[in-house]
């Protein structure tokens, strides 16, 4: 497993260094097994942790950017975290020693006239959910605001409590009186059984993010209310303690079962702490060779004197902290180069073979390449983050497109049967011509008739044998007034229906150019908020509930990317519906030039005017709307673009469809720039 127990002690380390004494400022959850918290301290800024209980990716490190929220995850360990923990300072970080467990400690002040508790009605259908706690009135929305807003201005340090708690911790002797509670954030790193565990100071377990429960375990049960006990010990020696014995003693022991076993399977299976990882790496340094058989050390007095030398050299860097971080990818043809910037931007086309915090030189020398990091934090987001390129973002990317899909599918359906109805509401009038003719040859009709024919009209009208001229005429009238309703407000049904169709087709673009896990998540928001869009009578009823939270902070705006032209002119790129609102309406001047795709979805582009542009930076914002539009493999595209100010957003509709005026149109061949950076 890449995630040993020398990466927990470096990764430990680091998180002691620059985030122990600092703030938890917020709190969200990008997936159903991860947690974020945002962490700032004066001397350090804003710093993001993320925690991780995947089976097959758990972690906890530092990332270098703040990571997208998953609106759908709502788990009560969520709102303990926010309740327990958000507002609270990091107060140490420990590990248990050889092993995958850190244990995170944090201290809250809790004032008396703030419960800081949450709608749990809202999340889970019930206010008599086993764990939720009394609402805090007027805190209907702070979750979902706070989870959105990670970033803005530093805090104000002499003024960040009474923010938070409406008056100065420090002022008299008040603050001596008020409570602290303090809890501990346990993350055990253990492949499939990976967890993360919300503790209390009297050790009970308030929650987690996997609940065990008896019938799955005897030992351990990680449940609310449960006193919290630690997995259970390696039954194994400790490599800093041991002698040239017990490691020949384990290198036999592995032999007996196999005669042709490696000698690193007997420092995994004999010694904590120890990785295959880990194994081979030592093997490789002390004989050049991580293959080396069990059978050629265990009887060797010398060969075992420099192995376990070699072994207890690497738990010296817990002690020293001499961390070496690599990631080791397997080599292109032409090699990249050794620089971070560049083996990042190249880590879409090579794939990692492992990571660690010290020197991997048996892989090296079978050919991998070994590109190293400032710290532990960075080598294991960037490993982590090409395999969820590899894997999990296609399985991701898969699971999105087919959501959006069936949505709309299931609005095509809608579209269908609506264009059908009103098809047959416009023959409404033709039912109110045939009552009419009914009357006016009555006089001709005789009991029983069963059509009426007219030869100057060419017209035939069926009749109800069992209806009197008078009630057949009445039955067509019915059917007429019934029409004429069905047929007021479809048109605007149908608009509406059209709008959402262009929505989920705008999505499904913006989805084929994400490239990357966080991006493909935005696009996946943006279609939950979509569906949860609230009616025009919930809009005004929001409003007024507004007006009394006027004072809260307004949620983040999305960012799109930032280019430059080859001249210099700022160019901004929406690649999502809430990027490309978001340049349109928020960052453009009126002047700035709005550009996008002609009849087919793509992103907003705006091409900032301030400081004057040419004609040729007008074609190269031109060429990047059409790299980034659904015709980006097409040859020549036309794109339409005017002034900011002749773009309206759709009323009602979701974000990024707009209307425009004042266009004019250029045929232009797509461009997509080799890199990009996103700004505000």
């Amino acid at each position: 497993m890449p995630f040993d127990a020398l990466t927990a002690a470096a990764i430990r380390q680091e998180l002691a260094e620059k985030l122990v004494g600092g703030r938890v400022q917020n709190i969200l959850m990008p997936g159903p097994l991860t947690v974020s918290l945002e962490v700032y301290r004066p001397d350090v800024g804003r710093t993001h942790l993320i925690l991780s209980a995947h089976p097959q990716h758990a972690r906890a490190h530092i990332i270098s950017s703040q990571p997208t929220r998953d609106p759908r995850q709502h788990p009560p360990l969520l709102l303990l975290l926010r309740k327990y923990v958000r507002g609270g300072t990091l107060l140490d970080v420990a590990r248990p020693r050889h092993e995958r467990i850190l244990a995170l400690s944090i201290a809250k002040r809790f004032y008396p006239d703030k419960h800081q508790e949450y709608h749990f009605e809202r999340d889970f259908g019930s206010s008599t959910h086993p764990y939720a706690h009394p609402t805090e009135e007027g805190d209907e929305d702070s979750d979902e605001e706070d989870g959105e807003d990670g970033e803005g201005e530093e805090p104000d340090q002499e003024h960040e409590h009474e923010h938070e708690h409406g008056h100065r911790p420090d002022e008299g002797d008040e603050a001596e009186s008020v409570p602290v509670v303090q809890v501990r954030i346990i993350v055990e790193v253990m492949g499939r059984l990976s967890n993360i565990v919300l503790v209390a100071e009297d050790g009970t377990i308030l929650d987690s993010i996997k609940r065990i429960p008896p019938g799955l375990s005897r030992y351990r049960i990680i449940l609310p209310h449960q006193p919290y006990v630690p997995p259970p010990a390696q039954h194994k020696r400790d490599p800093v303690r041991t002698s040239v014995n017990a490691l020949a003693l384990e290198l036999l022991r592995v032999a007996e079962s196999d005669e042709h076993a490696e000698a690193w399977k007997g420092l995994v299976n004999g010694f904590a702490g120890v990785s295959p990882t880990l194994a081979r790496e030592v093997t490789y340094q002390a004989f050049g060779d991580a293959a080396t058989p069990a059978t050629a050390v265990a009887h060797d007095p010398a060969r075992l004197s420099l192995l376990l030398d070699r072994l207890q050299a690497m738990f010296t860097l817990e002690d020293t902290g001499q961390w070496q971080p690599v990631v080791a990818w397997h080599a292109q043809a032409d090699g990249p180069d050794q620089s971070q910037s560049q083996s990042q931007s190249q880590s879409q086309s090579r794939r990692p073979v492992d990571f660690a915090p010290y020197p991997l030189t048996h892989l090296a020398a079978g050919g991998a390449q070994l590109v190293h990091y400032g710290s532990m934090s960075e080598a294991v987001e960037t490993y982590y983050a090409s395999i969820e390129s590899l894997s999990g973002h296609a399985a991701l990317r898969a699971q999105v497109r087919a959501e959006l899909e069936q949505l709309r599918a299931r609005e095509e359906r809608r579209l269908a049967s609506l264009r059908e109805e009103l098809q047959r509401a416009g023959s409404l009038e033709e039912l109110r011509r045939r009552g009419e003719y009914i009357l006016a040859f009555m006089h001709t009709l005789t009991p029983g008739q069963r059509l009426l024919h007219i030869p100057e009209e060419h017209l035939t009208i069926e009749l109800d044998p069992a209806l009197t001229p008078v009630e057949n005429a009445q039955a067509l009238f019915r059917e007429y007034r019934k029409a004429r309703s069905a047929l007021q407000g479809l048109p605007e049904k149908i608009a509406g229906v059209e709008m959402r169709v262009r929505f989920y087709d705008e999505l499904l673009t913006s989805l084929e150019l994400a490239s990357t896990y966080d991006e493909i998540r935005a696009v996946q928001a943006e279609s939950a908020l979509a569906l949860n869009r609230p009616t025009e009578r919930e809009s005004e009823q929001g409003k007024n509930r507004g007006k009394a939270r006027a004072g809260r902070p307004t949620q983040k705006l999305p960012r799109p990317m930032r280019l430059q032209t080859r001249r210099g002119a700022s160019i901004l790129v929406g690649r999502t519906a809430g990027q490309s609102d978001a340049a349109t309406f928020h960052l453009a001047a009126p002047d700035d030039l709005w550009f996008h795709v002609l009849g087919a979805p793509g992103a907003h582009v705006i091409l900032r005017t301030a400081g004057g542009i040419t004609q040729e930076d007008i074609r190269e914002a031109a060429a990047i709307a059409a790299g980034y539009s659904k015709l980006r493999d097409e040859p020549q595209v036309d794109v339409v673009y005017t002034e900011k100010r002749h773009v309206r957003r759709v009323p009602g509709a979701p974000p990024g469809l707009v209307t425009y005026r004042n266009e004019q149109v250029i045929r232009v061949t797509p461009a997509r720039p080799p890199t990009a950076t996103p700004g505000q």
